[in-house]
Order: structure tokens, then C-alpha cells, then sequence
């Protein structure tokens, strides 16, 4: 399967499921770890998730705190686990 291939695959998924990103570090340690250990605010993952979609060929569509917005400015990388 070619790269662009794959490309659009995940698009389609993202666009039907949507995302979720969430802290996974607090100053280099693991975001839990460090919340358990009273190194990060209680609140951390709780208070500092988002989760969205992709609205269109330039647009990310973020829901946080009760608001939403349009993220076509948002600029930055992004990886795949599963």
C-alpha cells in the first residue's frame, strides 16, 4: 500500500471516529505517575484533554471545556499508536 494510501486511510478513520489528545508527559515523566506521586496538578489529564475531528482538507475541529473551535491555524506533527 502506498504511503498516500495509508494517508487517506487514517483521514477516513479519524474523520468518521475522531480523536482524543491527552498529556502523556509532566516534565519528562509519565503524566500519571506524576500526578500519584502530588508532582502534577490533580487535575492534569482530567482538565487537559481534548478531542476533535478533522473537518476538512485544512481543518481540525477541537471540542475542550464545554467550547469548540476550529483548529485551521493549529500547526504540528502527529504519530499513531495503537
Amino acid at each position: 500500500m502506498a504511503d498516500d494510501d495509508v494517508d487517506q486511510k487514517v483521514v477516513k478513520e479519524y474523520i468518521a471516529n475522531g480523536f482524543l489528545m491527552a498529556p502523556v508527559k509532566y516534565n519528562g515523566e509519565d503524566a500519571t505517575e506524576a500526578m500519584e506521586a502530588n508532582r502534577a496538578p490533580q487535575n492534569l489529564i482530567h482538565d487537559g484533554y481534548t478531542n476533535g475531528y478533522i473537518k476538512d482538507d485544512t481543518t481540525v475541529r477541537l471540542a475542550h471545556m464545554g467550547a469548540a473551535s476550529d483548529g485551521s491555524k493549529l500547526k504540528m506533527g502527529y504519530w499513531l499508536s495503537n
